[in-house]
């Protein structure tokens, strides 16, 4: 499970283009499944079925994107791969179905299943949709009137109005998350979250011991703070396997632009050090690194 933890990490921080083609590819990978599954089907829809079952595998992508919002909750469990795979499998499921009504469609304007590709281009979709049945009506596939004739027409177009809900809300839930990860209170609260998971140790066989972990919201860097004379070679060793990590790319995705490792003295609070995990350097003190990365 943690291989597939870990992958499901590094899918949920491509762009949005990347994870759009992803989708894409899962859509016409199960295209392709239905397609050789069920070329064979020797059945007929005509083109108001059609439409509405159109209609329907748009929404049905489209609620898809529902699934994203448990995201969060999924990380917390160690259970993201679900989400993240639910995400395609159903998009995969959605392009099973799509093949079989578009080889429907395809035998009832065309006498044949080869046509069926169609489905997968917009424009192409349009012609698979207008062409005239060449079957009587007899052998095609009966619907309720409701899918038939105009009326199919009508609720149609229904469904793919609706299918606008779902993606504007999950826009919506974006754009408010997107809006709050940069408030210094959410980027704390972050913080304290991950120093309550964290694997680093608390307590140090030489005495050093962590103290405190916040957001240094000057850099939005996540600064570890710690009392005691610091190891540089460990402290760094442990810095940059952090940097590197599948927590450190989640932490990182938040906002944080940088992991310090701050040091001070146990008596005299005087600064001893600070480790930056980004840029791999030991600085004397936060004002150095201040005045390094500004």
């Amino acid at each position: 499970m943690e291989a597939l933890e870990e992958l499901a990490y590094k899918i949920l921080l491509l762009d949005e283009m990347e994870l759009a083609l992803l989708g894409v590819g899962s859509y016409v990978l199960g295209f392709i499944l239905g397609f050789i599954k069920n070329g064979h089907v020797n059945k007929a829809i005509s083109r108001s079925p059609y439409f509405v079952f159109i209609a329907l595998v748009y929404f049905l992508s489209s609620c898809a994107s529902l699934i994203w919002l448990f995201s969060e909750p999924a990380v917390e469990i160690g259970a993201l791969w679900v989400v993240v795979f639910s995400v395609f499998l159903s998009l995969a499921v959605i392009g099973y179905v799509a093949a079989i009504a578009c080889i429907y469609r395809s035998r009832d304007a065309y006498e044949t299943p080869n046509y069926a590709w169609f489905g997968l281009v917009p424009l192409l979709n349009l012609v698979l949709l207008l062409t005239a049945s060449k079957r009587m009506p007899e052998s095609q596939l009966r619907f309720t009137p409701v899918i038939s004739g105009g009326s199919g027409v009508i609720v149609g177009f229904v469904i793919f109005a609706l299918s606008a809900i779902p993606t504007a809300y999950v826009e919506s839930v974006a754009d408010e998350y997107e809006t709050n990860s940069g408030t210094d209170q959410y980027m704390t609260e972050w913080a304290n979250e991950v120093k309550a998971d964290s694997d680093l140790p608390q307590r140090f066989e030489n005495g050093i011991t962590w103290m405190d972990l916040y957001h240094l919201n000057t850099v939005d860097a996540l600064v570890y703070k710690y009392t005691g004379q610091p190891n540089r070679n460990d402290t760094g060793k442990l810095a940059d396997q952090l940097w590197l990590s599948t927590d450190g790319e989640v932490i990182k995705s938040l906002g944080f632009r940088d992991f310090l490792f701050f040091y001070i003295d146990d008596y005299s609070r005087e600064e001893l050090g600070v480790y930056s995990s980004k840029h791999g350097i030991w600085f004397s003190s936060m004002r150095e690194y201040n005045g390094f990365v500004n």
